[in-house]
């Protein structure tokens, strides 16, 4: 196996170990919001700039695509064929699940990012990177090779990251507390203790 394999290997397997947290922990709250008929996880500023692509009937992958909750929501914006791919799999086989019990037409696929097969090749009219990707990708050029593959000739790429570091500060939605203060695991906090950036 080679080095870069082993990378995205290990990807594989952390995210196996971890999806079972993450389902026990929001698998409910997802389902309960499918219900609704056109539910879509995709708020401001995201929502204006996806909107200004006009998605309708175009054809759309998802790389990095974890559980498929962001893809579903491109589906029921008015988007066409939707498939998604991720490594793990746990979050695809979630994906595939939820898209299956409300009825959202999404294919997900297993695959390394970096295996997608070349079927793929020239067949989107956009590819979408969202949140929490791109920190996780070796070789970040063979990565965007590999994405910019999947696109037609009139094809876009559509991103939409955060730096990692702002995982480890408190979630927008948090009242009374300090949002320049790390309360999430970091390799620094885990051996020094918690930062306070107003410090």
């Amino acid at each position: 196996m080679s080095d870069f394999k082993k990378f995205t290997q290990a990807n594989r397997e952390a995210w196996n170990e971890a999806m079972p947290h993450h389902q026990k922990a929001n698998a409910g709250k997802w389902d309960k919001a499918f219900e609704t008929p056109g539910f879509s996880v995709i708020n401001e500023p995201e929502l204006s700039l996806i909107n200004s692509l006009n998605i309708e009937g175009q054809k759309i992958a998802h790389v990095c695509c974890n559980n498929g909750v962001e893809l579903m929501s491109l589906k029921n914006l008015g988007a066409g064929e939707c498939i998604g791919f991720d490594i793990s799999d746990a979050a695809i086989q979630e994906a595939q699940e939820r898209a299956s019990r409300f009825g959202i037409a999404c294919e997900f696929v297993q695959t390394d990012i970096y295996d997608i097969p070349e079927k793929y090749h020239g067949e989107f009219d956009i590819v979408y990177i969202s949140i929490g990707c791109l920190g996780w990708m070796p070789g970040i050029q063979r990565f965007f090779g590999k994405v910019t593959s999947l696109l037609n000739e009139s094809g876009e790429l559509f991103i939409y990251e955060a730096h990692p570091f702002s995982e480890m500060l408190p979630s927008d939605d948090l009242d009374n507390v300090d949002p320049l203060k790390i309360i999430e695991p970091c390799a620094a906090s885990d051996q020094f203790g918690s930062f306070d950036l107003n410090k």
